[in-house]
């Protein structure tokens, strides 16, 4: 059976039925506050409170969800497409959103206004649905559009952001380039390394050959990045068992604990670099 507002069938797609439903409960107005608080605080006869006030609050609490539920047009919780290439559209939308919005117009080379991203690297950042970027992809967004200043890719941004291995891994199935470069030199590991809080992205990166020694413009590995602005021991930890170097220098000879030890805010971070690492007694440059 389908669902004729969104083409969504709810035997295959439960979560996406309860998620209309709880946006139409969202919608159902609720008593005022004030009114309950004067009924209550006003001192009343018991016999006019049983048959004056009673069926009143019967009415109060019963008649507005009725009327919301009666209301409650499915169409009406569908993301709208009013605000295409938004955070808050692909955070909510499915792939049948996605076409919706396609076929009355919406375009796919679409820029936000500052950053430039299009509707793929919006979708790569805050969408939880691989068949969303698959809707993309299949339409003709560009794999390898670059944002302004940063010249992030769509998977530097999911690298980024993503919480959704597998969002990742749409990117990387349609040819996502590992090694391109945004600012200061950094790749989608790179990005990783910094931002992203689930281990299993990097580790999703890592599978389809992202390189552990590549360096950015300042000779740091992903695993300096890490070392630094991580908040998670275990992204840390990620990159040693994938065979980090715990010794490689950057253009100053600091090595992935001098980064720890003199700029990480997590203690956690550092214990687990300080674990893993050897540190030899070289001298370093003295760091900008």
């Amino acid at each position: 059976m389908t669902n004729g507002a969104n083409g969504e069938d709810p035997g295959k797609d439960g979560k996406s039925a309860r998620r209309n439903l709880l946006r139409c409960n969202s919608r159902v107005p609720t008593p005022s506050p004030p009114t309950l608080l004067i009924i209550m605080a006003v001192p009343m006869p018991t016999r006019w409170i049983k048959k004056s006030v009673a069926p009143r609050l019967t009415s109060l609490f019963t008649t507005p969800l009725v009327l919301g539920c009666m209301a409650c047009d499915p169409a009406a919780a569908l993301p709208d497409c009013a605000s295409w290439n938004s955070a808050s559209f692909f955070r909510e939308a499915s792939a049948d959103d996605v076409a919706r919005c396609l076929s009355q117009g919406a375009d796919l080379n679409a820029r936000t206004r500052f950053v430039w991203e299009t509707p793929l690297h919006m979708a790569a950042a805050f969408s939880e649905t691989p068949a969303v970027i698959k809707a993309l992809l299949d339409a003709g967004a560009d794999l390898n559009a670059r944002t302004n200043k940063i010249g992030w890719t769509p998977l530097h941004m999911a690298a980024s952001s993503s919480e959704t291995p597998a969002v990742v891994q749409v990117l990387l199935n349609a040819g996502a380039d590992l090694s391109a470069r945004g600012e200061g030199g950094w790749t989608p590991l790179h990005v990783a390394a910094r931002s992203s809080e689930t281990p299993a992205v990097v580790q999703v990166l890592l599978d389809a050959g992202a390189d552990l020694s590549t360096r950015d413009e300042d000779g740091e590995t992903p695993l300096h990045t890490a070392a630094v602005y991580s908040k998670t021991p275990a992204m840390v930890q990620t990159l040693l068992d994938a065979g980090a170097d715990l010794n490689a220098r950057d253009k100053d000879g600091w090595t992935p604990l001098h980064m720890a030890a003199s700029y990480s805010n997590e203690p956690p971070v550092v214990k687990q670099v300080l674990q893993d690492a050897t540190l030899i007694g070289a001298t370093t440059k003295k760091r900008r």
